[in-house]
């Protein structure tokens, strides 16, 4: 069999991170490793936390354009049925026009 670490199970770690890549725990770092290990943390913290304020205004973003959207829907559907109004009392308008000019047509030939 294989009598390395890196053939066995790896504690959970990815495959491409074989053991003899990682820092061993009798090792310790030294004082600039440990500042420059700190600089790198806290530069992907920050980021880490850049894209999550980025996520969040995309969120809220999508919010608002869904929110907009259904009040359009709402402003349309309401229009639809003040359309609706108005074509139907255009044309009971253009009936009552027509009978109006039949009445005074009659009426000039009555008198």
């Amino acid at each position: 069999g294989c009598g390395s670490s890196a053939c066995g199970d790896s504690g959970g770690l990815p495959p491409e991170w074989a053991a003899d890549e990682l820092v061993p725990e009798e090792e310790e770092l030294d004082e600039a490793e440990q500042a420059e290990l700190q600089l790198e943390n806290e530069a992907l913290r920050a980021e880490l936390e850049e894209q999550v304020e980025l996520a969040r205004r995309a969120e809220a973003s999508m919010l608002e354009v869904s929110n907009l959207s259904h009040l359009f829907a709402t402003k349309i559907e309401q229009q639809s049925h003040e359309i609706e109004k108005l074509s139907t009392d255009a044309e009971n308008t253009s009936e009552n026009v027509v009978l109006g000019n039949r009445y005074v047509d009659s009426a000039a030939k009555h008198s």
